[in-house]
């Protein structure tokens, strides 16, 4: 069994921020401990956020921060260790697709994790 630390860098636009982005998808073989969850609200406007894990075949999906509001040009930091068994996924879906002056969703995500192989 390997264990490997690692960093995934997101930058989502308004068009995939609105919609739900999957940033960990867990590969069959493995077992993903989410470390820290970072999510930087470049945009000029308050947004709300989700996290959410969505299990294996899909059809059931578990809130871990629901409708949170992230004010504009701040971070938030997700520190509690989130498990992501086989075939699991994080997503994300971060305010809204509205756009216009300043209201462009732009969200820079660093997400910590240990990968262990089965």
């Amino acid at each position: 069994m390997a264990d490997t630390l690692k960093n995934a860098f997101f930058h989502l636009d308004h068009t995939h921020a609105a919609a739900g982005a999957t940033v960990t998808p867990t590969a069959t073989d493995m077992v993903r401990t989410l470390l820290a969850v970072t999510i930087c609200n470049r945009s000029a406007v308050n947004h709300t956020i989700d996290v959410r894990v969505v299990d294996a075949g899909g059809s059931n999906t578990f809130q871990i921060i629901k409708g949170a509001t992230l004010p504009a040009k701040s971070t938030f930091e997700h520190t509690d260790k989130i498990i992501l068994e086989e075939d699991c996924e994080l997503q994300l879906n971060l305010g809204d697709s509205a756009t216009g002056s300043g209201a462009q969703n732009n969200f820079d995500v660093v997400i910590a994790m240990l990968e262990q192989d089965l």
